[in-house]
Formats: C-alpha cells, structure tokens, sequence
C-alpha cells in the first residue's frame, strides 16, 4: 500500500478542497462572461435607438424595468383601437416600429 490510511484522507481532503475552490472559480467566471454579454447586448440595443432617434423611456427595454404596480395611478385614459377586422383610414398612419 503506497499511502498510510491517514495520508490517503489527507489527499482525499485536500483534492476535495481544491475541486471546490475550482468550481467556485469557474462558476465566477461564467457569471462574468454572462454580465458582460448582457451588458454588451443593452449596449447594442441603446446605440440602435439612438440611432433610430428614439428615446430609452420607449424601449421595450426601459417598459420592462418599471414597477408593475404603478398601474393604479391615474394617468392617460387608452383609446379604444380599430378592431383587427377594420382597415385603418388613410389619414390614420400605422405606428412606427423597428422592424
């Protein structure tokens, strides 16, 4: 037998320590790649709004990141829309979209 039982516990112990401390590593590295992807991606999407001369507080983006529950306060009655079925009027112009 190459190892005593003790020494044998004391390398198990420490390959155990080691394994961890790889994996936490690992696991902070991917968490940054992801942050920066993400980052890099509303970037991208800032710039092209610019470009398109639209204002962050229209995006998609900027709808998502305000509270839900300010739906309670009063604000700007919806107007009704025209139903699927009815063309719009010529003088009527389709709202502007990205794509």
């Amino acid at each position: 037998m190459p190892y005593s039982p003790e020494e044998y516990e004391a390398l198990k112990a420490a390959y155990k320590k080691e394994l961890l401390e790889r994996k936490a590593w690992q696991e902070k590295m991917r968490l940054t790649a992801l942050r920066r992807r993400a980052e890099w991606h509303l970037q991208q999407v800032k710039r092209s709004l610019a470009k398109l001369g639209l204002e962050e507080s229209h995006s998609p983006l900027a709808a998502a990141n305000r509270p839900l529950h300010d739906s309670h306060l009063p604000g700007p009655e919806p107007t009704p829309k025209a139903s699927p079925s009815e063309a719009p009027t010529p003088e009527e112009k389709p709202d502007k979209t990205l794509f």
